[in-house]
């Protein structure tokens, strides 16, 4: 299950999915003491300010509440490590995955994914027995984890971004995939690494607070579009005010384009917090050096709800290669 899960869910991130599943190789390090390590999921994309192409080996784990303990999770991690240590020196494995004139790096992923739907908050209690010299990988290397409130949250964002694509009569309604793209800003002093072609949504931006996608209205305007899909509760106006502020020192804020922020449904306060925020930097700036076009842009920010929902899967219908 976590596994067409996963497929399905960063196929729309962008992220491309190389080599065969579920597959053992040769271990290259004796003090692993394993023959082989195994391969659920391998999936690429390039980065943004690199000219590096990160390659996310995967382990995908289906757990139920009672199952996801400090214990498995260790257990989980500490494979993963191995694996990832491993696949950095494995000729088997880079010809497996890899692909010829890119500069790559390894990192991994454990995606735990809560089949039941009865696992609720309180993730981080279960990483407490993970401690910084476990993490045992290469260098320039990492390794990430998803966890259940992480999958819920992206399948969240997945399901309004396809939902969106079948709206044409809405005022956010974006294009297909192949004319959208995750925005990231361009460093300052620095020259353009991969900015421009960077299109997929990294592990770094995905674990983050905030998502942006880029993209080009359907309504024929010519205009540019930018929703955020924002992770956090909104309880106050200084949530965003910083996200305001992040429009603005990034050039974002401009009249031919349309910014929306997209909110879970759960976040109860969010609209009223952001009502306020808009009202308190227009003030802040209304008589300094910023003019009145200032004010019209963020008042032309707007914010909506997306809705909730917890991924499920049939086991048999999955079993018998129905979905």
């Amino acid at each position: 299950m976590a596994e067409v899960l996963s497929e399905r869910l960063f196929r729309d991130f962008m992220w491309t999915k190389t080599g065969p599943v579920n597959v053992d190789w040769k271990c290259e390090d004796e003090k692993h003491k394993n023959k082989t390590h195994p391969a659920d999921l391998v999936f690429y994309y390039d980065e943004p300010y690199s000219q590096l192409r990160t390659y996310v080996h995967c382990d995908m784990k289906s757990y139920g509440k009672g199952s996801i303990t400090p214990q498995t999770v260790r257990k989980a991690f500490e494979s993963l490590c191995k694996q990832v240590s491993c696949a950095e020196k494995s000729e088997e494995w880079q010809n497996l995955y890899m692909h010829d004139g890119v500069a790559p790096r390894v990192v991994g992923l454990l995606f735990l994914y809560n089949h039941d739907g009865e696992y609720v908050g309180g993730f981080d209690s279960e990483l407490s027995s993970i401690k910084p010299e476990d993490i045992d990988i290469p260098k320039d290397s990492a390794v990430y984890i998803m966890g259940p409130d992480d999958v819920i949250w992206l399948s969240n964002v997945r399901s309004d971004l396809r939902g969106l694509r079948g709206e044409e009569d809405s005022s956010i309604a974006i294009p297909k995939l192949e004319e959208c793209s995750f925005y990231y800003p361009q460093p300052v002093r620095k020259a353009d690494l991969n900015v421009g072609n960077a299109r997929a949504a990294n592990l770094e931006m995905l674990l983050s607070s905030f998502i942006i996608l880029k993209y080009k209205k359907v309504d024929g305007s010519g205009r540019d579009g930018l929703l955020l899909y924002y992770r956090e509760e909104g309880k106050d106006e200084g949530e965003f005010l910083y996200l305001i502020d992040y429009f603005r020192h990034h050039e974002l804020l401009d009249f031919g384009v349309d910014i929306e922020i997209r909110v879970k449904a759960s976040a109860s306060n969010a609209h009223a917090s952001f009502g306020k925020a808009v009202q308190s930097y227009v003030e802040r700036y209304s008589n300094g050096y910023w003019d009145t076009n200032l004010s019209q842009l963020v008042k032309r920010i707007k914010i909506s709800s997306m809705e909730n929902l917890v991924p499920s899967f049939n086991k048999i219908e999955i079993g018998m290669g129905l979905r």
